[in-house]
């Protein structure tokens, strides 16, 4: 189904997410002031007015985390996790074993 050109697709929202939805759209349909907004999810009005404009700039994939889905900046790299995980598997083999060991 498409909505003027768009096509629909599932985004993947918490409760939280899609709560704050409902009431920035409330504020788009003029239902709702920004104060009140701001009031309800706890945040100040320059917020609510920012969160409004991507809401309007980019659609409800505006109000999800742009990191979401991303890998961290503390991943550790394939080859080293790879090998962590063959030293978990043979305890035994000290070649695989990594020399740091995560504190307990």
């Amino acid at each position: 189904m498409s909505i003027a050109g768009q096509e629909s697709e599932w985004l993947e929202m918490s409760q939280r997410d899609r709560d704050r939805l409902k009431v920035l759209h409330g504020v788009i349909r003029k239902e709702r002031l920004q104060k009140e907004a701001a009031r309800l999810l706890r945040l100040s009005v320059r917020q609510v007015r920012r969160l409004v404009g991507r809401l309007k700039e980019s659609g409800d994939r505006g109000l999800i985390h742009r990191l979401r889905g991303r890998p961290g900046n503390r991943r550790l790299p394939d080859w080293n996790r790879l090998r962590q995980l063959k030293a978990d598997d043979n305890p035994a083999s000290s070649s695989l074993q990594c020399a740091w060991q995560p504190p307990h």
